[in-house]
Order: C-alpha cells, then sequence, then structure tokens
C-alpha cells in the first residue's frame, strides 16, 4: 500500500473545505520548548488572516486542502481558526481582546 500513498510536505496542514473561504483568523500556538518550569507554557507563534490553501488530489482523483504555514512543526505546534480577535473601540480603532 505504501507503493500509491503520496506523502505531502510537513509544513501542508489538512484542513477542512470549510474553513477554505472563511474569513477567520489563522491563529497557529507553540508549546513551550524549554525543559523545566515556565511561566507561559503556550505562546502565539502566528496570528494572520493570509493564507495559501494548496489543493492536492489522491489517485482515485479526491480533493485534499491543504493550509501551507513555513516552519510548522506538527510536534510542537497547534492551528486554530478563529473568529474575531480585535474589537472596536469608541473611535472604531481596532483593539486587541483579552485572554
Amino acid at each position: 500500500m505504501g507503493i500509491v500513498k503520496r506523502n505531502v510536505p510537513r509544513h501542508f496542514i489538512p484542513i477542512h473545505p470549510d474553513n477554505i473561504a472563511s474569513k477567520d483568523w489563522i491563529v497557529l500556538l507553540e508549546a513551550g520548548t524549554i525543559v523545566g518550569r515556565s511561566n507561559e507554557k503556550l505562546r502565539v507563534a502566528l496570528a494572520t488572516l493570509e493564507r495559501k490553501i494548496v489543493t492536492k488530489y489522491n489517485i482515485f482523483l479526491r480533493k485534499k486542502h491543504y493550509l501551507v504555514l513555513d516552519g510548522y512543526d506538527p510536534r510542537i505546534h497547534a492551528l486554530y481558526f478563529c473568529p474575531q480577535l480585535y474589537k472596536l473601540d469608541t473611535d472604531n480603532k481596532p483593539v486587541a481582546l483579552d485572554g
């Protein structure tokens, strides 16, 4: 079965087709890699609206969609789609949400 399986690069992240056209934020969380006690176990490695989507086909011509993020490592990164990271203040300027 290994002959017909096609491998994709490590920085290609499989995503659901519903997330292709959405305007959600892409948030990439990175786990702490330093051994020992740390105040921050997770940190935001990337938060963006820009996305590069690649479509690949398997041997049966079924589509599979991938999000391309350079530097993505599935061992230490987690990907989330967030609908809103900012709110508007009284002057209609974006202000980051707490939390």
